[in-house]
Formats: structure tokens, sequence, C-alpha cells
């Protein structure tokens, strides 16, 4: 994905046909180095060509790396294929072309620049065969890719853009074709844990690998050469914790309420984590694994030593033999680390071992939590509950918790009985027994006598919506541009003005002022400023996400009712205020729109009047529709009434009318001032009543799209209206473009702070 960035960040930067000043310093850096070192640059620059790429193959074949050989077949010819697509498309010219006094050493190169090929290729083929590489062989291919980039720019071939476009391409070349073909899983070496462990004094004589232990460190069972003593041995690499950081990145950006410990800890913390958390545990009366022992060495694997559990781990073929005896036993066990407030925040029955007495067991606290929450010891409950519905079923892995625990206990697991609150294990078990965590939920709700269990929402933001945000962005950032000629919207942003669209981000701060006031005006309760200010930006991140603006209308309907204000009048306040935008923009509109008639645009006129007779027959049958039918009464008559009564009943409130109109005047008014400024930012000149009845217009004709924000169709309609009143197409796409970035896609950070600071409050 990086590399994929970078590498169309450089795309666009590489269109406009030029060189920045920082570019052109960076190349004269390299190029002007002394001559004597052609011959070792050269040498190396090889490197990037596809006989070192047949070469690499022919190796891999030799030692019967028949996976890396197909890896650095495919990544190396991919990446040496792809660039040069690539640069006929781009159209970069090389060095020579570009800038003057340049120093060529070797023949002079005709074709096109942006990507390096070489950079490219020597990249694919490094990032393809890496996954087979230890890792300092893996650190001197990279180093050897930067000096391939180094001697490109050396000899005069390249722009430091092009070496660093093709690292980036190629890099994304070899990840994707690693992603295809698959990468070695690569193991601990299990000489090196012995060595750490005859390092700590804690020597071991047989070291037994154990199966399907986890991802999160490689398991053994050992014997100590002393006294024979067998224990249990845990090894954390970096490898293991460089995707455990990943994986909590990956659950931080998709859920609520994460409270991983430490996630970017070292290897050597973690141990001694999980060695603390389980001293803890079985301090507290649980039947856990006691620690003896804690080995590093550096750049090495820490390592944990822990007493062995005589027992075997609990399946769904142990069914018969699990009685309520049992499981029973086993909630006590996480009675024991409720009272003493530990959260395994992993507790299915792949971590639970009974012994030959029928004594449940619990292992591997690698993950547990000390002082922990209320919502992680319900997870706990939860995700046992799962778990063990699986070998028991629903009714005796409830009753057996409800012996133990209690209903309390119960009762706070209830809202996180759902897939995403369970472990990846549990959820994939469940997903062969389709409705078995719904029996759970039924019967636990059931038994604890609650009434209703309202799911806690888990995820930061539905899939569908961002797929449905990341689609429109790609639709109209990548494709509208294209409209206006690519070349020229970045020509128009080279020369951009930076004050200007500072002070178009200010006008878009303004209407969320303006929209607090209008807001304000339409219930009798008085609200505070500072929070309805909060509560519009909340409101605009939840139309980011929802279509037709729904998504904000609840939102301001929650504020209202979290404020006093009933539920019935706190739908009719959003309504009307809805209803007061509308009118307001309509009259503006029409406003704008015969002003601009009356500065230039050709004289209207009307139609003959047989055609005024059938648009009159027209309305007068769609007015009696309306006025006859039940639906036209229900849906039509009904809403308009009422939105009429409520107008007049903001008419006798003077202060409250002036607030309601003016704020919604004063929001088209921000928009309008945007635009304005972004465009000036461009050079783009226009007079300011072109820009009003630009706006009005095309949000409006945009308002008919279906998707959150309107995102695609409000750039197409401004695009086209500022080029059909004079604007040059450049320009305009590049001030439409950055008009919405201030009024659209800036505000989304800051309206969901505002978001969860209100929900946070209980003011949502």
């Amino acid at each position: 994905m990086l590399g994929c960035a970078v590498f169309g960040a450089g795309v666009g930067v590489a269109r406009m046909h030029g060189a920045s000043t920082f570019e052109i310093d960076g190349f004269r850096l390299v190029n002007d180095l002394p001559d004597a070192l052609r011959i070792p640059f050269e040498v190396v620059m090889q490197l990037g060509t596809p006989a070192v790429v047949i070469i690499v193959v022919a190796l891999a074949l030799v030692y019967r790396r028949w996976w890396m050989a197909l890896s650095a077949g495919v990544a190396g010819v991919g990446g040496d294929v792809v660039a040069h697509v690539v640069r006929h498309l781009v159209e970069r010219g090389r060095p020579a072309e570009l800038l003057s006094h340049v120093i060529v050493r070797g023949p002079r190169i005709t074709d096109f620049g942006y990507p390096s090929a070489h950079t490219t290729t020597a990249a694919a083929l490094v990032a393809g065969i890496a996954p087979y590489l230890p890792r300092r062989a893996r650190r001197a291919a990279w180093t050897a890719v930067g000096i391939v980039a180094i001697a490109r720019v050396f000899v005069g071939a390249q722009l430091p853009l092009d070496v660093i476009g093709g690292i980036a391409l190629g890099s994304a070349i070899g990840a994707l074709v690693n992603l295809g073909i698959g990468t070695p899983c690569r193991e601990l070496d299990a000489g090196l844990v012995r060595r750490v462990l005859g390092s700590s004094r804690y020597p071991v004589r047989e070291l037994t690998a154990v199966a399907e232990h986890g991802n999160d460190s490689t398991a053994y069972l050992a014997t100590v050469a002393v006294d024979g003593e067998h224990v249990f041995v845990k090894a954390i690499d970096r490898e293991h914790r460089d995707a455990d950081a990943l994986a909590a990145v990956g659950r931080y950006l998709a859920f609520r309420h994460v409270e991983d410990e430490a996630p970017f800890a070292t290897a050597k913390q973690r141990v001694e984590h999980e060695a603390l958390l389980a001293a803890l545990a079985a301090n507290a009366g649980v039947h856990a694994a006691v620690p003896l022992a804690i080995a590093s060495v550096h750049a090495g694997p820490s390592v944990l030593v822990l007493s062995e559990i005589d027992g075997r781990t609990i399946g769904e073929e142990d069914a018969p033999s699990l009685d309520d005896a049992i499981a029973t036993a086993l909630w006590q066990e996480v009675a024991f680390l409720r009272t003493a407030r530990i959260a395994h925040r992993h507790l299915s029955l792949q971590n639970v071992m009974v012994d030959a007495d029928g004594q449940p067991w619990i292992v591997d606290f690698g993950y547990a939590q000390a002082g922990a929450s209320d919502r992680a010891l319900a997870q706990d409950v939860a995700e046992l509950l799962g778990s063990l519905a699986l070998v028991v079923g629903p009714q005796r892995a409830v009753d057996t918790a409800l012996v133990a625990l209690g209903k309390p206990a119960v009762t706070e697991a209830l809202p996180l009985i759902q897939p995403l609150a369970l472990a990846t294990r549990t959820r994939r078990a469940l997903r062969h027994h389709r409705g078995l965590l719904d029996e759970v939920r039924n019967h636990a709700t059931d038994a604890v006598g609650a009434e209703h269990v309202k799911l806690e929402p888990l995820t930061r933001v539905r899939l569908r919506s961002v797929l449905t945000l990341v689609g429109m962005l790609a639709a109209s950032y990548l494709l509208l541009p294209q409209v206006g000629e690519f070349h020229r919207t970045f020509d128009a942003a080279r020369h951009a003005e930076l004050g200007w669209l500072v002070l178009a981000l200010l006008a878009s701060i303004g209407t969320f002022l303006a929209a607090a006031l209008s807001l304000s005006g339409a219930v009798l309760v008085p609200l505070a400023f500072g929070r309805t200010f909060l509560g519009q930006l909340a409101s605009s991140f939840a139309n980011k996400i929802t279509p037709a603006g729904l998504g904000g209308m609840g939102v301001n309907a929650r504020y209202l009712e979290r404020n006093g204000v009933s539920k019935s009048d706190a739908l009719g306040a959003v309504a009307l205020n809805g209803t007061v935008g509308f009118v307001v923009h309509v009259v503006a509109l029409v406003l704008s729109a015969v002003l601009l008639g009356h500065t230039g645009l050709p004289a209207v006129h009307l139609p003959s009047g047989w055609v005024l007779l059938v648009a009159a027959a027209v309305l007068s049958s769609l007015l009696g529709i309306v006025l006859e039918t039940s639906f036209g009464r229900k849906h039509v008559l009904l809403p308009t009434e009422r939105t009429g009564r409520d107008l007049l009943a903001v008419a006798r409130r003077p202060t409250k009318a002036v607030q309601m109109f003016g704020g919604a005047l004063l929001v088209l008014s921000s928009y309008v001032v945007a635009l304005g400024f972004a465009l000036t930012a461009f050079h783009a000149h226009a007079s300011w009543l072109d820009v009003s009845t630009v706006y009005l217009g095309g949000s409006a004709v945009a308002s008919a799209a279906p998707t959150p924000g309107k995102v695609g169709a409000v750039e197409a309609a401004l695009i086209a209206g500022l080029t059909g009143v004079g604007i040059a197409s450049g320009p305009a796409v590049a001030g439409v473009l950055a008009f919405r970035l201030a009024t659209f896609w800036l505000p989304i950070i800051p309206g969901y702070l505002a978001f969860h600071n209100l929900t946070r409050r209980d003011l949502l």
C-alpha cells in the first residue's frame, strides 16, 4: 500500500513535466560527484538489469529453491515490463532534456524517465525474494537497491523522483507477487532457543516444538538438563513482535474500545508481562502455569520458561466426557480472575487444559491485563460462553456460568455475545454452527431475566461505508481531473496561493458555526452554542457515511433530545430546520439566476401559449392527486401543513426566526465564499455572482445523488458550471477539488472527534 501511494504521488508530480528546485538540487549533488566513482557505480547499476534476474533464478534452481526461483522470475520480469509501460504513459523526459549542464556518463538515452526501469527491476526482485533470505542478506540486498538508484542519478540517466518512483513501484510489485504466490513460514531456530536458555543458566536437554500453539510465539516442551524437570517454553522473536504490533494497529483502526497492553512492546517486555500476569493469576488462586525463568540475548529471541501442565486442551470430540462439574470448575477459575481484576482477553477453550483429575487450568496470559475494566472482564465471559457452547451446547454453557459467576456477571456479558467480540479461532469454529451464538445470547437473556439486549457497537465505521467513500473518492479525484486535462490541473496547482486556501478553510469552519445558529433557532430550549457547534461537526461526520443526509438528521434529533427537547419536537425541529434551509437555497438560487440573467445572459423568451396551458394542466393534475388521494394527503399535504404551522410559530418569535433563517443564509454564504477563495487560490477569476449561481445550481443538481456527501456528483456539477461561465478547466478542477477538501474531507477527523466526545458525554 505504501509503495502504491508513493508511486501514485510520483506520477502526479512527474506529469507536471518539470522538476522542482529541491529535486534539481538533489540531482546536482549526486551527478557532480567525482568521475572516479564511475566504474563502481556502473558495475552496481547492472544489478537492475534483466540479466541479473536470470542469474538469481538460475541460482535458486541450482539450490532447489523452487518457490524462490518463481518469485524472483515473476517479480523481476514483471518490474521491468511494468516500468517500461508506465514510463510511456507518464512521458517524463530525461535529465538532459529538462535541465542544463547535465553530466551524462554513457550513451545518451532518448526515451522517457519515470519510473527508472533499473530501480524498479532491482526493487521488485529484492522484494520478491526477501522472505527467503536471512535478515542480514535482506539488508544487504536493499542497500544494493539504494546504490542502484544513486548510480542512475550519478550517470545522468534519471532524476531523483524517477528512482524513488521506481523503488516504490518495484516494492509494490514484489509484495503483490508474494501475496499471490505465498511466502515461506519462517520458523524460529530451536538451536538458537537452546543457546538462549543456556546463557541464562537454565540449560535444557531436549526441546520439542509444540504444533499449532499459535502465531504470537513459538512453543516447546523441554527437559531441564540439571534435574530432568519437564517445562514449557515460549519464545518470541522480532518477527512475532512485529506481526503482533501490526495486528494491534489493525484492531485499533477497526474496533472501538481496544484495550491492548503496550502493543509496541519489545519481545523481552512481552515475556516479562506474561510472566507477571501468570504469577498474579496463580497468586489469586487460579490454576495456571508458574513462571520459572526468563532468558534473553541481544538481537535474539526472548524466552519464558513455565512449569509444565500434565493435561490436554478441550475439543468438540471431548463433549461426552466434559460434565457439568468440569464446566463449573472452569467458571470458578474465571471467578478467581474476576476477583483479582485480571482479564485474560483470549479466554477460549484453546487456552484451557484439563488434567487427569478433571481440574481445568488456564494458560497463555500473553494478552492478559491486570486492573482490568468491567468491559474487559465481561468480554472474557462472552468469549468463554461462545467457545464452551461449541462443546457442551448453549444451555449447559450458560447454566454452569450462572452457578459459578451469578447473574450480574452474565448480564454484563450479554452485549458482547457477538462474533466480532470473540477470538478469531472461536469465530471460525462458530461459522460451522450457524445460529449457535444467537442461541447462547437468547438463553442467557432468559436465564438472567433481561427484557432486551442491545449489542454493543464494536466497529468504528461500517465496511460498506468505507468502501463507498473510497470508491467515490477514486472516481471523483482520479477521473474528474481527466475531464479537465490532467496536466493543466497540476499546472494550476503548482502556482496555488496558500493564503487563499487558508481563507477557504476558515470559511468552511464558518458553515458549522452558521448551522449551529440555525439549529438553535428551531427550538425553544436554549442550547449551548459551543456544544451545538460540536453537534454540527458530529452531524457532518454522520453524513459522510450515510446517504441522503439521514445520519446528520439523526444526530441532530438525538442531540436535541439529550438537551431536554421531546422526541416529537426534536424530529419536528430538525425537519423544520431542513425545510428552512431548502427554502433559503431555492430563493437564493432564483435571485442569483435572475441577477445573472440581467448581467449578460441572453434574454429568455417565454414559451408559446399552448405550452403554458399544458404546463398548467399538468400542475393542476398533480395538485388534484395530492388533494384527493390518501397517499398524497399523508405524505405531501400533512407534512406541508405541519411545516407551515411550524413556520408560523417561528414567525411569532422574531429572535428565533432571525437565528434560523439567518443561520441558513450564512451556511450558503460560507460555502459560496469558500468556493470563491478556493478558485482565487488557483487564479480562477470569476465574479461572486457567477460563483454563487454555480454553487447553488450545482449543489441543487447534485442533491439527487444517492452517495454519502454527494461525492462525485457535486464535483462534476461544479466543474461543469464553472467551465460554463468561462473559467479554464485546469483552475476550475483544482479549485473545486480544493473546495471539497476544505468543506468535505478535512472536517471528517474533527467531526469524528466531536461525535466521540458528545457520545462519551452522553449528549448523543
